[in-house]
């Protein structure tokens, strides 16, 4: 493929909106696995739930997403970040959502709603493990070597500070709509960046439209 010529001879940004679009992932991924913690209580409360049985659901992600960080890496090497990015994206929503309607709408006793929103959380887990070794490996592929470790950095960031804002953002829903609306709307974050990125990003720079000879 030909890469087009700017005017001026300068190199184009294209990645930094690549990797703005990865610091997104990186921050709308930390929500979609705190926003369950957040709402913890009014759950333990309206379910009958111990802060142990809870403890089991919150578990339940960290498991399948430690298990689960090493066939990531092989799908993204296999498939390319754009693709598993956005597919992972789109099932955080599905998945914040449906531990929306989880405990007493579709699993009523106590055994079913702890196993449900456990198997819930572990999906997720799965879902997200992709999320950091797809963003190193298209920042293996956007970036140089002079630039990787503050793009690597400010990806690292995005996630902390999805953590620092979630606290904040679900109780604020959760005063004014209730634990399970407030899942609800943070769960559109996520298909709303899965296609931004499917329309901008591609897995390498030469197959991008908008990148010149220079970049």
């Amino acid at each position: 493929m030909d890469l087009k010529t700017s005017a001026s001879g300068r190199p184009t940004r294209v990645r930094w909106k690549i990797l703005a679009l990865l610091v997104s992932f990186s921050v709308t991924a930390y929500i979609m696995r705190v926003n369950i913690t957040i709402a913890g209580d009014p759950i333990m409360r309206e379910s009958h739930l111990t802060p142990v049985q809870l403890g089991w659901i919150f578990s339940a992600f960290l498991i399948t997403y430690t298990i689960f960080m090493t066939p990531a890496g092989i799908f993204l090497d296999r498939y390319g970040t754009r693709i598993i990015l956005a597919a992972g994206a789109l099932s955080w929503a599905f998945l914040s959502i449906f531990t929306a309607v989880t405990p007493n709408i579709l699993f009523t006793s106590t055994l079913g709603i702890i196993v449900s929103l456990a198997v819930v959380r572990g999906v997720l887990g799965i879902c997200q493990a992709p999320t950091f070794p797809g963003g190193a490996k298209a920042i293996s592929e956007w970036f140089p070597d002079s630039e990787r470790a503050l793009a690597n950095g400010l990806v690292q960031t995005g996630g902390l500070f999805g953590t620092a804002v979630t606290a904040p953002l679900i109780s604020y829903l959760m005063v004014h709509l209730g634990w399970r609306h407030a899942m609800v709307v943070t769960s559109l974050l996520a298909p709303t960046l899965a296609l931004l990125w499917l329309y901008y990003a591609t897995d390498r720079p030469r197959a991008h439209p908008g990148i010149n000879a220079a970049e």
